[in-house]
């Protein structure tokens, strides 16, 4: 009852209703009839509690406290930071943190723990939590960092802080791993809509009766088969995933923040603060990451070969970064590749003199 959704809540109530309801039989000796009268009594409970929870499944669950909302993140992120994972307690108060102030003041709140850590183990642990946290709304939340917190980090030169490694490289796991989750999630999303005329006794018995992550496995299996023998099919495959708003428009703002930033002749933290994004977009590969490297300007690359030297990139590396399917990617792919080969006669012919 707590974890199904809203419109699929009457099966299991009528479940517990026939389990609370006595079966009168004169058969029935006095031992099991107690028993039977107790259990009744904890499921009604459950069944109550389970009411109640219903008509408060909005997300303001309680947000009434004596302690100001600095004091109770400051209390609850020294007991996190100091266990290491999230306690029930602790997800709760975070929660109403985010419901009562918003995802920027708890994410910014988060982002600057992480900034602030002075040892790697810290950072990585801190940023490991805040990931976590993020999940009580990913979407709104990796929102709220791309396009609103990470541009101020990026661009604000009055900033107290230099964004140096290793917090430069765990910013941006961090903001990659929200991206693949809140792709994730909408495709979840997507899967479980159902349209009005669908239902689930229109499906077969042997497909309702198996799990939902073995018809993904098996569906998967299918799809990767058929992409062995026809190599067209991942045009169709790629077409098909398509980013949602307001993701779509945060992603296109944030390249263009770092398409600009790639305009300098050095390479400074920032550069490399893009070099690291992009390297763990480029691990992640895949279809689920394809609608976000489509939208990446097309100079991007070219001038991180440019300043870089073409040393930390290989043809592997810019093969990925595009969308080979389209003819906008291939010819984008083929630019850089002639590139990043120049570069490299180039420093063999200087390395040769």
């Amino acid at each position: 009852m707590q974890i199904v959704r809203d419109d699929e809540l009457l099966k299991p109530l009528n479940m517990v209703q026939q389990f609370v309801t006595l079966n009168t039989s004169d058969e029935m000796n006095a031992t099991n009839n107690e028993r039977l009268n107790l259990t009744s009594q904890i499921i009604r409970k459950m069944q109550t509690d389970a009411h109640q929870n219903q008509k408060v499944r909005s997300p303001m669950l309680n947000i009434v406290s004596n302690q100001p909302l600095e004091e109770q993140f400051c209390e609850v992120w020294s007991t996190v930071s100091s266990r290491g994972w999230l306690s029930v307690k602790a997800t709760q108060v975070l929660d109403n943190l985010l419901q009562s102030c918003g995802p920027y003041w708890l994410v910014s709140k988060m982002v600057n723990e992480i900034i602030f850590c002075k040892f790697s183990k810290d950072i990585s642990k801190s940023m490991d939590i805040v990931f976590a946290v993020m999940h009580l709304n990913i979407q709104k939340c990796t929102v709220t960092l791309l396009s609103d917190i990470l541009p101020i980090i990026l661009l604000n030169k009055t900033q107290k802080f230099e964004l140096i490694e290793p917090q430069l490289s765990v910013l941006a796991r961090l903001c990659v791993y929200s991206i693949m989750s809140s792709l994730e999630k909408n495709a979840h999303t997507a899967k479980r809509s159902f349209n009005g005329n669908d239902s689930s006794d229109e499906r077969p018995a042997k497909i309702r009766k198996m799990d939902d992550s073995l018809l993904e496995i098996l569906s998967d299996g299918q799809e990767r088969a058929e992409n062995v023998t026809n190599g067209d099919n991942d045009t169709n495959s790629t077409s098909s995933a398509k980013l949602q708003e307001p993701l779509k428009s945060c992603l296109q703002d944030l390249f263009q923040t770092l398409y600009k930033l790639t305009f300098s002749s050095d390479l400074t933290p920032k550069v490399l603060f893009v070099h690291q994004f992009l390297t763990y977009l480029h691990r992640c590969g895949g279809k689920t990451i394809m609608p976000v490297l489509n939208i990446i300007p097309s100079g991007l690359m070219k001038n991180l070969l440019k300043i870089t030297n073409g040393m930390s990139y290989n043809y592997d590396f810019i093969l990925r970064m595009y969308d080979l399917s389209g003819e906008t990617g291939r010819q984008n792919a083929v630019n850089d590749l002639s590139l990043l080969q120049s570069i490299q006669l180039q420093s063999q012919n200087s390395i040769q003199f």
